[in-house]
């Protein structure tokens, strides 16, 4: 500052922070991801790169079926709840905590025992009550048959005129 200059009054701020550039990029080190022309020469590399590359696709393959598979998995439980006595919704089911895999057997089947149980756990939960079968009077009566017993049941006895 020289002294004809006057002061000024903007206030002083910290510089903006510097980026160290001078660290040079990393080398791509896996062949598959390079450049065609900055491939490491060999034939063992060009064949190991084949190989990564079909590993990924095949991977993306596995997580697609995994995927489609889980969602059938979802789909059935939630038929389940649907045709179920019970007064909740699939989305009571999973907002009650439950996971896909609770619900599964040993060999990735769904389990319609476990759903079933964690369909009473979910009512139980969130208060909703599971109506009873209906009962119907007279309904697994045995006695007052209008037939007489020594009368055998058969075809025509179903058709003869009753006295």
């Amino acid at each position: 500052m020289s002294t004809n200059e006057a002061p000024t009054t903007e206030a002083v701020t910290d510089p903006e922070p510097v980026i160290d550039t001078t660290e040079a990029p990393q080398a791509v080190t896996d062949p598959a991801e390079a450049p065609e022309d900055k491939q490491p020469e060999g034939k063992g590399n060009k064949e190991a790169a084949k190989y990564r590359v079909q590993l990924r696709e095949t991977e993306a393959a596995r997580d697609v079926l995994t995927a489609i598979v889980e969602a059938m998995r979802t789909a059935e439980v939630n038929r389940i709840v649907e045709t179920s006595d019970a007064r909740i919704k699939p989305d009571a089911l999973w907002a009650s905590g439950v996971n896909l895999a609770d619900l599964l057997t040993e060999d990735g089947a769904i389990d319609a025992d476990l759903v079933n149980a964690a369909i009473g756990t979910a009512a139980e939960k969130f208060g909703v009550r599971i109506p009873k079968a209906p009962s119907v009077a007279g309904q697994g009566n045995v006695g007052g048959d209008v037939h007489s017993a020594d009368k055998a049941d058969t075809f025509e006895s179903a058709f003869a005129p009753r006295h």
